[in-house]
């Protein structure tokens, strides 16, 4: 069969009985550039190559500088792994198993790892002695402190070298740097303005006051020097220069008090909502969904899983910000197994996706399940996928939170497992929200197994990266939106005989 415009392919496809394609079973047709036909035409060959682009959106407000999400298991993701898919461009979910508190600092470990400017900085009252600022500086990994009145008015700043040089009893008043000694902004600088300032005064903080001298901030040298000088331009930063993350939410009446205890994190701060269940057209998500965006207007949902066009329809006019997409796909899902119902993903990215678009509806698509190769994202991408979630293969890195463990030859691994497994189940109350009505124990709908460790997270998204970068240079595309829309496809006969 020739390669075919996408919708002309599909049809032929499902004419003939394929209307369930999974990665396997498509290729990619690769083409002339249109900078390569008009060197051709002209005669010069000596235009710069252009780099393609490959920020997608993840949700009609937040978008991704690479379109790859780390699933919200909870073996895959927590905040290491969250930390490492926004240091390259995507972003990380991090599960609902944890409670609520337990998420909340999960992501605000995230959101803390790099900071340009610190709304709330952790401050020493006065009247405090070392003892205090000792236990301080086990509880939290800095040891620089702004010292305030019972007013919030600055006083004096505690750095590390006064905390060497003090005794329990030393009233923290005498040690510190007195104010008068301080550069200090009456205003809020700009990132690259108090990083000018620290560089050429030699500081390592720089307070922000307002006109009555309360304390309403301040930048650390080292946090702006590594936003400022960060070349690659691929770190996923929210408004703020903080770290974009995401929480994963059950669909129950908890999920409103986990987003009211993130809330801070989430508006303005590029994070969304995933509104996380394996059967996302039933009743508890379209009310789940409904009561959230209700409650919380400003704040973008993800919600899912589906795979029938008019279920996203449904979702996306009650308020879904995003659709994830996929059933049964997943490396450890058994869900087709046990219940029989499952698509294959391409397909069923396919057809939500031009449901959406001809519905009317800007709603982005997140693929969801069955990554197992570099060149899988390409073909969820091409067939109307924004962006693309990975669980299992992210499951085995060093950063991932699954338990180590020894496998069968000796070598070292992890457990990975679905959030329908019977472990995950037993385990977790979110996770019996996902698979059935909580209160019962549902029928597993997935499988705990060891995975080899792969090593660290980052150069295995680069790997991801690359091939995907790669996928748009054979095409012949420079933007994601521009492989979505034009990139042909072709059925693979070998998967006939795999």
């Amino acid at each position: 069969m020739p390669a075919l415009e996408k919708p002309e392919f599909f049809e032929t496809m499902a004419n003939h009985g394929w209307s369930s394609l999974g990665f396997s079973q498509v290729s990619l047709v690769s083409e002339t550039s249109e900078q390569v036909r008009r060197c051709i035409e002209t005669g010069n060959f000596d235009e710069v190559l252009i780099e393609p682009d490959l920020g997608a959106p993840y949700t009609r407000n937040s978008h991704n500088k690479l379109p790859l999400v780390s699933a919200a298991m909870d073996t895959v993701t927590e905040s290491e792994t969250a930390i490492v898919m926004a240091e390259c461009g995507g972003r990380g979910t991090i599960h609902a198993a944890l409670e609520p508190e337990t998420q909340f600092k999960e992501l605000e470990k995230v959101k803390k790892r790099l900071w340009g400017f610190i709304e709330e900085p952790k401050t020493l009252k006065d009247s405090m002695t070392f003892e205090r600022v000792h236990e301080f500086c086990e509880k939290y990994t800095f040891t620089t402190f702004p010292v305030v009145d019972s007013e919030h008015r600055l006083i004096g700043i505690v750095t590390g070298h006064e905390i060497d040089r003090s005794s329990p009893s030393d009233p923290v008043t005498d040690k510190m740097k007195p104010f008068d000694q301080l550069r200090v902004s009456d205003t809020l600088v700009d990132i690259h303005e108090a990083y000018q300032i620290m560089r050429d005064e030699g500081i390592n903080m720089l307070p922000v006051i307002d006109e009555e001298r309360r304390l309403q901030g301040l930048y650390i040298f080292s946090d702006v020097k590594s936003i400022v000088e960060e070349t690659s331009g691929m770190r996923n930063v929210d408004e703020k220069n903080r770290y974009v993350c995401d929480i994963a939410v059950p669909t129950d009446d908890a999920s409103v008090e986990r987003v009211k205890l993130c809330e801070k994190y989430l508006i303005g701060g590029g994070g969304v909502v995933v509104l996380d269940t394996a059967h996302g057209d039933g009743l508890y998500a379209f009310k789940t969904l409904k009561k959230l965006k209700e409650d919380f207007p400003d704040i973008d949902f993800m919600v899912g899983n589906v795979t029938d066009p008019d279920s996203a329809i449904y979702l996306a006019r009650i308020g879904a910000d995003g659709i994830k997409v996929g059933q049964a796909s997943g490396g450890v899902c058994t869900t087709k197994d046990e219940t029989g119902h499952g698509r294959g993903q391409v397909s069923a990215v396919w057809d939500c996706s031009q449901a959406l678009i001809k519905a009317g509806f800007d709603t982005p698509v997140c693929s969801d399940g069955g990554i197992k190769l570099h060149g899988d994202p390409a073909k969820a991408i091409a067939a109307g996928a924004s962006s693309v979630m990975i669980g299992t293969m992210f499951g085995g890195t060093n950063e991932a939170p699954g338990e180590r463990v020894r496998m069968p030859d000796g070598s070292p691994g992890k457990i990975v497992r679905g959030m329908g497994s019977l472990a995950a189940l037993q385990a977790s109350a979110a996770a019996k929200h996902r698979y059935g009505d909580g209160k019962s124990l549902p029928l597993p709908e997935g499988e705990a197994k060891p995975v080899p460790i792969s090593g660290d997270l980052a150069p295995l998204v680069e790997d991801f990266r690359k091939a995907l970068r790669k996928s748009l240079l054979y095409a012949g595309r420079v933007s994601i939106e521009d492989f979505q829309r034009n990139v042909r496809m072709e059925f693979d006969f070998s998967s006939i005989s795999k």
